[in-house]
């Protein structure tokens, strides 16, 4: 980092200090949240302030040489904002966690769209045309952005090749490149429209994993295992009560009840799970 640039982190560091926020408790997210939902500004500036050293940590864990720390630290304040306008105070989880994700992402998108150094082979040039002709044909059809794995079906190719071209493509394809026949998105929709790039799932899914687990400590052994089959946390597949019993060598009828019982469990001790379903 040049001199110049580690003189202007520290002046903003200094000014974050001058904040005196300290580490807010879950009680004082929920009543800041609720105060956000009314319009309430000064509470917005405050949970603001309060997770501007999150930014500052998660920056420096995206430092690259010939990044401007302070430019990755304004797409990850843009992306604390974010979180800050879309959390929901009602769900079971930390502030600093939903923003994790939101800060990230921005972050991640501002080094893939101005720190892209990597020339992309000439014989790879053509590849990236076809997927960008498939991501508008299918833009058309679908209404939406396609994801790596419907380009890959389209193409008739492995997601993994999709998104080595798209990897490769980077450094020489504008991000902000409108696609469609429209022209009403760009091309970097097509990296957040994937899965791993949607942070609203990827949160709630953590939260929901995490939910999950408490809630099946409370069961005894029979039950955890008749829920966990019933509902494809074994191998994906939800099984039916009839192939349930047979893996217990039990009748349909015994399963079922085993299985309100065991629902019932968790409605009575994990109310926060319905945040999530």
């Amino acid at each position: 980092m040049k001199s110049s640039d580690k003189e202007e982190l520290s002046i903003y560091i200094d000014e974050m200090k001058k904040q005196k926020t300290q580490v807010l408790t879950r009680k004082e997210e929920i009543i800041l949240g609720k105060k956000i939902k009314r319009g309430n500004k000064s509470a917005k500036n405050k949970l603001f302030f309060a997770n501007v050293r999150l930014v500052v940590m998660i920056a420096k864990k995206f430092m690259r040489p010939r990044i401007n720390m302070l430019d990755l630290i304004q797409e990850g304040n843009i992306g604390l904002l974010k979180a800050i306008d879309k959390y929901d105070y009602k769900k079971n989880y930390k502030f600093s966690t939903y923003a994790f994700w939101w800060i990230r992402h921005y972050m991640q998108l501002f080094l893939y769209k101005n720190h892209r150094d990597i020339p992309i082979p000439i014989q790879k040039e053509e590849e990236l045309r076809k997927i960008e002709k498939a991501i508008n044909i299918l833009q058309k059809e679908k209404q939406c952005v396609p994801t790596h794995s419907e380009i890959a079906k389209y193409m008739k190719q492995k997601q993994a090749d999709i998104e080595y071209i798209l990897t490769i493509g980077r450094p020489t394809l504008s991000l902000d490149k409108k696609i469609g026949d429209d022209k009403g998105s760009e091309i970097k929709d097509v990296y957040v429209a994937d899965e791993k790039w949607d942070t609203e799932k990827i949160v709630n899914e953590n939260n929901l994993k995490q939910e999950i687990t408490k809630a099946l400590e409370k069961l005894i052994d029979i039950e955890k295992k008749i829920l966990l089959y019933r509902y494809g946390f074994v191998d994906g597949t939800k099984y039916t009560l009839k192939e349930t019993s047979e893996i217990f060598d039990s009748s349909p009828e015994t399963i079922r009840q085993i299985e309100i019982q065991a629902l019932n469990k968790i409605r009575e001790h994990n109310s926060t799970l319905k945040d999530f379903i």
